[in-house]
């Protein structure tokens, strides 16, 4: 299920977990990073994406216009990592 991270993923995961929460973070290395550590992406609706592994769920919103993510979107990716025991 869970495969080893690959450098873009693994500074996703400490760009996601940076403090103060940066703002540069895209959709596209979000869904892969989520993907690595296991998760099954269901579209879930107009922009919401279901986030699935085991019985751990989070409906994310893919950005748009644009492909970034706000910071308050960056820290609930944060809080599912944390939930999902993928801490750095």
């Amino acid at each position: 299920m869970r495969q080893d991270l690959n450098s873009a993923q693994t500074k996703t995961k400490q760009a996601i977990f940076a403090q103060p929460t940066l703002n540069n973070i895209t959709w596209d290395e979000v869904v892969s990073l989520l993907k690595a550590v296991g998760c099954i992406v269901t579209q879930h609706g107009g922009s919401a994406t279901l986030f699935t592994r085991g019985n751990d769920k989070q409906i994310l919103h893919r950005p748009h216009p644009g492909n970034t993510l706000k910071v308050y979107a960056v820290k609930e990716v944060r809080d599912f990592l944390i939930q999902l025991g993928e801490t750095p």
